[in-house]
């Protein structure tokens, strides 16, 4: 490895994110200082940037000719060690008007010093007032400049000296650029915070530069770090005694050091605006990051006041619209009192959840829901889903147009904080009136809901769809579940209802059948026999990606005619390690794509792990990056038809051309250039992981299962995998992971307060749900026992006497909020009942199954294995059919 000091003299092209940057630059050599190109990833250069780089030369043709370009692996400021390279440097850096340097005056300074003229600077920084011509008229502006300029030298010689790793200071001095080593001086661990340092690297720096063990600016920077983990996993808080617990486990236990973060708990009780939020609920002490304490429970006032609203419609006018809008379309006349339920409670309420499993018919109820809307006379109704792929889906399920919620929500990223900032909020709210519709709720976290809700006019309304059993969201919450477990006695305080009956699927389909065992927390009874286009394959862990490729490339594709790339689904929950989606990809491609050709500039890069397949001409590929300019959304998925030379500017670019298969059936795929810089957009699609098919469907799929995922591999992933195939569905792997797999719910481990400051909130405002009898409870048509009871649809409520109020918080309003506002104060809540998950119906208790006896299974006869049989083709219905 070469390494190459120099100064940035042009700047082609900053790094994007995963990207490289391009740069003109001038290095060190004994024969002067000689110009070449140099590109680097993650930390952005600027133009008379003085660098050290370590990396490699290697050649590019550019306009016909090949010329060398240093790839630099690692890169830190530094200062020249040469007389040209120090003439140079300060000739950038000092100019006449500001500092009275000239180049003569400069050249005499270099002369004068030596190759070390810069390094002495450093060290006696008043030796630069001889570069200028009035030293006692510059001297302050020459300092300043020249302390400016050192500031991320110090930082990263600090840095570098406590151990902090390379990449990790690259991203130091991207976040605070200039003042890195102010910040280092104030805090040290203000650094810990900013994406990929974390609190290990800021406890070196910080230990390093004489800061205590129980410095109180270590413990909050250690809270800070459990409670961002807490936030990565899913949860809005955490107890404070396993906070503390976990805090005092980072800061070293052997120096006491747990009553110290106690301590240092308790003041922060009796304090506002601090970093960390102590509250008291019916859990106990819980501790929160302020920004998810206030989603929460600005969401759950929102939602309760949008409740006790005057309904919209009278019940009479509601029930003739439907009459109108059923008569009109024989596929919605067929829907069975739940369904004819959900749709009533939708139009009545103003804010309702339709929940349900695969095949139930959401969609159709979504589409009836919204032919009856506007019957009513709503004309703004919104259709959103959270990922671009969903949206899509939910368009041409509906014949509606939808778009994502955040394009809907005019999101863009926040540079400082990586979080999103929302066009449409409070000061820019949704039309009057409008209507929202939400899919795939399930997928949306607390911070997006309380965009949501801060985005609606005061007369809006809101449907929330999805499926609870689902994955949860990636950022923090369980929104979706919390709202459906809020209660007040035994009744649900936000109207939904849920649809049990399965219509999507084949009457003898075992796929939707055997996911309400999964979802109960059993194992299906499957063995190498297919049932139902249900079938399980069992293999150790080391020959499940063997049989994966097998089983798609040869009796799926010979016996089913399934096209492997387009009609299979092929899922695993985690891309790296045996059988996960790294593995799968690479076999496939090698099987599917033998001739698939190299594309020149797509190599890894340093932060990129070698066990990632990297894409071929030839290759299916997904993208990763939303691109609204092209149509390209996150999960779409094309073929990487060439790599081809375009004129850009004057500047000639390679580009790989992808086709993105078309979501209209017939329609021809969409063609997207990327230049090969963006290559990382593209992953291999053969196969994904569940969470990047959350929102799809396909009309096979196979799901792998081994021990080696254990981690990962949950009821919840396994049920949202089991979900996604309509007709075939193969699952190859090991029993015990299986078994594993129905037992945990790792999605429990969330530790959220939503469905507790909801029923707070009911308090707060006098809600109170009216006792009326359900007519959908009466029809109800007959469902399995293991099934879970439908939830009856709850009338939007007549505003009644209030209960005595208990304490209330005050008011709660939204991130972004154009005021400072304290997080709800210490003190004791409502006694209302603590927040949990809704128990699963339908799950019966056993006395003889112990603990640990592992989740119960359904005993059926083993069959010998048989060849895959030929299905009978599925012909898709207009429609649920009763």
């Amino acid at each position: 490895m070469d390494t190459i000091a120099g100064i940035v003299t042009h700047v082609r092209k900053k790094p994007e994110e995963g990207g490289s940057g391009l740069y003109v630059v001038r290095y060190e050599t004994a024969g002067g200082m000689i110009e070449a190109k140099a590109s680097t990833r993650g930390l952005a250069l600027e133009v008379g940037d003085w660098f050290l780089a370590k990396g490699t030369w290697r050649p590019n043709v550019f306009r016909g000719r090949t010329e060398h370009i240093f790839q630099a692996v690692s890169v830190r400021p530094d200062l020249p060690a040469t007389k040209d390279g120090a003439a140079v440097f300060l000739g950038r850096l000092f100019e006449t008007g500001r500092h009275g340097a000239t180049t003569a005056t400069i050249r005499a300074f270099v002369e004068r010093h030596g190759a070390a003229a810069c390094r002495k600077a450093e060290q006696s920084p008043d030796l630069l007032v001889e570069i200028s011509t009035d030293p006692a008229r510059f001297r302050g502006a020459i300092l300043t400049d020249w302390a400016r300029r050192l500031s991320n030298r110090r930082a990263v010689v600090a840095l570098s000296k406590a151990g902090v790793d390379d990449h990790a200071i690259g991203r130091i001095l991207d976040a605070f650029k200039d003042d890195t080593w102010k910040v280092l001086r104030e805090n040290p661990y203000a650094i810990s915070r900013v994406p990929d340092v974390g609190f290990q690297n800021a406890d070196k720096i910080g230990l390093d530069m004489g800061l205590g063990p129980d410095d109180v600016r270590r413990i909050e920077s250690a809270m800070l770090a459990v409670l961002d983990r807490a936030r990565s996993e899913g949860s809005t808080g955490l107890p404070a005694a396993r906070a503390a617990d976990e805090a005092a486990s980072l800061l070293g236990r052997d120096g006491g050091l747990r009553g110290k973060v106690e301590t240092w708990l308790l003041a922060t009780a009796g304090r506002k605006g601090g970093s960390v939020h102590v509250d008291r609920s019916p859990k106990g002490i819980v501790v929160h990051l302020p920004e998810l304490l206030v989603a929460e429970a600005y969401v759950a006032r929102k939602v309760m006041e949008l409740l006790k609203a005057p309904q919209a419609h009278a019940e009479a006018r509601v029930d003739e619209a439907i009459e109108r809008v059923f008569a009109r379309n024989p596929k919605f006349a067929r829907f069975d009192a739940i369904q004819r339920a959900a749709v009533r409670g939708a139009a009545l309420s103003p804010v309702f959840i339709l929940a349900g499993g695969p095949g139930t018919g959401k969609t159709t109820v979504t589409e009836a829901l919204i032919a009856v809307l506007e019957e009513l006379g709503h004309r703004t109704l919104d259709l959103v889903a959270p990922t671009g792929k969903a949206a899509k889906r939910a368009s041409a399920a509906t014949r509606r147009k939808a778009v994502t919620l955040h394009r809907r929500l005019l999101a863009r990223e926040d540079k400082k904080t990586g979080g999103s900032m929302f066009g449409v909020n409070r000061e820019n709210p949704m039309p009057g009136g409008t209507v929202l519709l939400i899919d795939e709720t399930s997928m949306i976290d607390a911070q997006t809901m309380a965009a949501v809700f801060d985005a609606m006019p005061a007369d809006g309304r809101l449907v929330l769809i999805g499926d609870p059993y689902q994955l949860p969201s990636v950022g923090a919450g369980n929104v979706l579940s919390d709202l459906l477990a809020a209660r007040t006695g035994d009744r649900p305080l936000v109207p939904s209802v849920e649809l049990v009956n399965i219509y999507r699927q084949e009457e003898n389909s075992s796929i939707a059948k055997e996911s309400r065992t999964v979802k109960d927390g059993k194992v299906p009874f499957m063995d190498n026999k297919v049932r139902g286009g249900l079938a399980f394959y069992e293999h150790e862990a080391s020959g499940i990606a063997d049989e994966v490729v097998r089983l798609v490339t040869g009796p799926m594709r010979t016996q089913l005619g399934l096209d492997p790339t387009r009609d299979v689904a092929i899922m695993s929950p985690q891309a790296p390690g045996p059988a996960g989606t790294w593995d799968l990809n690479a076999r496939l491609s090698a099987a599917l794509n033998p001739t698939g050709r190299p594309i020149e500039g797509v190599s890894h890069g340093p932060r990129d792990d070698p066990k990632m397949p990297l894409p071929r001409v030839g290759d299916r590929v997904m993208a990763t990056k939303n691109d609204e300019e092209n149509d390209v959304f996150n999960g779409d998925v094309g073929t990487i038809l060439g790599v081809e030379e375009q004129s850009s500017d004057g500047r000639p670019r390679r580009v790989i051309k992808v086709a993105f298969d078309s979501d209209a059936p017939g329609a021809r795929p969409r063609q997207v250039d990327y230049p090969v810089t963006r290559w990382r957009e593209l992953i291999l699609a053969y196969a994904c992981t569940i969470h990047k098919m959350q929102g799809s469907q396909a009309n096979a799929a196979v799901i792998v299962a081994s021990t080696a995922h254990a981690g990962m591999l949950d009821r919840t992933i396994l049920y949202t995998g089991w979900t996604r195939p309509e007709e075939l569905l193969f699952v190859v792997g090991e029993r015990a992971a299986l078994d594993e797999a129905v037992s945990r719910r790792a999605s429990d481990a969330r530790w959220t307060r939503l469905s507790e400051f909801v029923e707070r909130a009911a308090v707060e405002v006098g809600f109170a749900p009216p006792v009326r009898e359900n007519p959908a409870a009466r029809a109800q048509p007959a469902r399995p026992d293991h099934a879970p009871a439908p939830r009856p649809a709850v009338m939007p409520p007549r505003v009644g006497v209030p209960p005595a109020r208990p304490p209330a918080p005050p008011r709660i309003v939204p991130p972004g909020a154009p005021r400072v506002v304290a997080p709800p104060r210490v003190g004791t809540p409502p006694q209302v009942a603590a927040a949990h998950r809704a128990p699963e119906a339908g799950r019966p208790a056993s006395a003889a199954q112990s603990p640990g006896a592992g989740p119960p299974r359904v005993e059926r006869p083993a069959v010998a294995r048989i060849a895959l049989p030929r299905p009978v083709p599925v012909v898709p219905s207009s429609g649920p059919t009763p």
